[in-house]
């Protein structure tokens, strides 16, 4: 490869112009808010038929405090589903009105969770559905 292409080719990767991967129309840093029940980001505005990446760290520090970014595709469901999740495996229940669903992580760590965002506007409830966090760790994606 001569050196003008070489030189133009580490300028596009440099900037972001060559993606080796997945793109994203959002990537959006999540995290838990120490050793509360509760995200540092409570809304995201989301285009219709987007694509967000969700990078999500928990950094509480007590072992109890585990958690994970489960999206809904109706309020109402949030009791249901984060009832659902105390006898689910890693408390993710199998649900038809679960539309995205990270890994459960402990303390210091992290994961991320693609969201293929509906074509219909409205919104889109997450929550954690570690036993008894749904009720109060949530937040919401508004899609118009």
């Amino acid at each position: 490869m001569n050196k003008i292409k070489k030189m133009v080719l580490m300028t596009l990767i440099a900037i972001g112009m060559v993606s080796c991967g997945e793109s994203y129309d959002q990537v959006i840093d999540i995290e838990s808010l120490g050793n509360q029940m509760k995200y540092n980001v409570i809304e995201i505005k989301a285009k219709p038929n987007t694509k967000i990446l969700l990078k999500f760290y928990n950094n509480a520090s007590m072992e109890i405090m585990k958690h994970n970014i489960i999206v809904l595709n109706d309020e109402s469901k949030v009791d249901e589903v984060g009832t659902a999740a105390l006898k689910a495996p890693n408390n993710t229940p199998d649900h038809p009105n679960i539309i995205a669903a990270s890994d459960l992580i402990g303390p210091g760590e992290s994961t991320e969770l693609v969201v293929n965002i509906p074509g219909e506007p409205g919104i889109y409830p997450y929550i954690c559905t570690f036993p008894g966090h749904y009720q109060v760790m949530r937040g919401k994606i508004i899609v118009e």
